[in-house]
């Protein structure tokens, strides 16, 4: 008698064992084809951000009770990246910032008689480094006003120019373990190893192999790179270099992808910087991902409550706009 209730609780065991398995092979395996429907996704996300919020390491129920009861019952909304409803509104906040940007431009245009209009071949992609920071609230915001200043500098260049000129910028804190990084295979992660590397050099007290902040930036600008060059000088050099493949400017330049049509690529980078990450983006050696080993809870949970820190009254913190031009700013949101 005991052998069979034995046998049956092996049984049940290695059944159960079984559908643990197919469940991690759905959720977390995105290589499979047989992949876990959208609301599994969204429940198995739900379930991560409320981990990592209520861990003992991070404690910080209150934000999640924040992004759980978003807009429920007429209750604020949390403004978190995490919450879909949210970081779609930051994004169009991007999006019309850039769209007040090219109205402006497209009426100097009607002014002195001219009938095109602002289109793909106008405006260019760039992308900028502002550098490591420790994983800390505190050093990430000594790093933006640093950076305020350096767009000071850059905006009193642009005003002395005759043409009218704009850069929309949107500031991204990508979570980097450094270990995984320098581990991690194939030729898209080389840039961005060498680029750590480089910002290394400036921030001597944080460890290669730890976790910690790459704090860059991603823009939408009429500014070719020539006139980059003129206006930026070297202040985006690293050390008296400018950072790999990057343009002699600075930063990377790069003009809007000609097979989409413009409001697309519009909609694409105003989204770019805006996303609810639950992974590093690269595997080290030995991972048994494709699409970035997951971050733990303490990670996740840390950065979430540090992008509600950091994102200020109306997502201030995120944007910035320099131009050489007047343009009605009404981008805040209760």
């Amino acid at each position: 008698m005991e052998e069979d209730q034995n046998k049956g609780f092996d049984n049940l065991k290695r059944n159960r064992g079984r559908g643990l398995s197919l469940i991690k092979k759905k959720v977390f395996d995105l290589r499979s084809k047989d992949r876990f429907d959208l609301k599994s996704e969204k429940w198995f996300r739900r379930d991560r951000i409320r981990d990592s919020l209520c861990c003992e390491e991070v404690d910080n129920g209150d934000l999640w009770n924040k992004i759980d009861w978003c807009g429920v019952k007429g209750r604020k909304k949390c403004g978190s990246l995490w919450c879909k409803r949210c970081r779609d509104v930051v994004s169009r906040i991007c999006e019309k910032r850039v769209y007040e940007n090219i109205d402006f431009l497209d009426n100097e245009l009607k002014n002195e008689g001219e009938i095109v209009r602002v289109g793909n071949d106008d405006l260019y992609m760039l992308n900028g480094v502002i550098g490591i920071n420790k994983f800390d609230e505190d050093d990430i915001l000594k790093s933006l006003s640093w950076d305020n200043n350096r767009w000071k500098r850059i905006k009193r260049r642009i005003d002395k120019l005759n043409k009218k000129y704009f850069i929309e910028l949107c500031y991204e804190f990508e979570l980097v373990n450094g270990l995984f990084l320098m581990n991690s295979v194939g030729r898209k992660n080389e840039y961005k190893k060498k680029c750590i590397r480089q910002l290394k050099e400036v921030r001597k007290d944080i460890s290669i192999n730890d976790v910690f902040i790459f704090s860059h930036f991603h823009c939408i600008s009429n500014m070719d790179s020539k006139v980059l060059k003129r206006v930026c000088g070297s202040d985006f050099y690293v050390g008296g270099r400018k950072i790999i493949k990057n343009n002699d400017c600075g930063l990377y330049v790069r003009k809007f992808i000609s097979k989409n049509s413009f409001d697309k690529n519009i909609r694409k980078l105003s989204n770019y910087s805006f996303k609810d990450v639950f992974r590093f983006k690269y595997d080290f050696v030995g991972s048994n991902y494709l699409n970035g080993e997951y971050l733990n809870n303490d990670e996740l949970g840390k950065l979430i409550s540090l992008y509600d820190k950091l994102s200020g009254r109306g997502y201030r913190r995120l944007f910035k706009n320099i131009s050489n031009f007047d343009i009605k700013k009404d981008w805040i949101v209760n």
